[in-house]
């Protein structure tokens, strides 16, 4: 279960497993078999139930959620100016290039070439 207890201000969430994004509120409950990138920015945050466990989510931090489970919360810096897709797309490509990466050897290739 992913439910969000409490939500202060803008959370993003992006599900690109559904293809699906939307702010979080609290009570929003998500299904266990996204693929999630939530993200606070520079004034908001959100205590999120995972699994048994209870997450804090500080000013300007990201939680992804893989679709196999892993977790991995960390800081960045992205400053949030209303554009949704530009502020979650900075945040996928530094997941993406980070071996912290929870998704990390997982098959299916994709992108665009050319």
């Amino acid at each position: 279960m992913i439910r969000f207890v409490a939500v202060q201000g803008d959370v993003l969430v992006d599900d690109t497993k559904n293809r699906y994004s939307q702010m979080a509120t609290s009570g929003l409950e998500l299904a266990e078999t996204g693929n999630y990138l939530i993200a606070t920015t520079q004034t908001s945050s959100a205590q999120i139930i995972v699994g048994r466990g209870v997450i804090s989510l500080g000013q300007s931090s990201f939680l992804r959620i893989g679709p196999n489970g892993k977790t991995w919360m960390d800081r960045h810096y992205e400053r949030w100016t209303k554009d949704f897709k530009v502020f979650i797309g900075r945040l996928w490509y530094r997941i993406a290039g980070d071996p912290r990466n929870p998704d990390e050897g997982i098959g299916g290739g994709g992108g665009i070439r050319g």
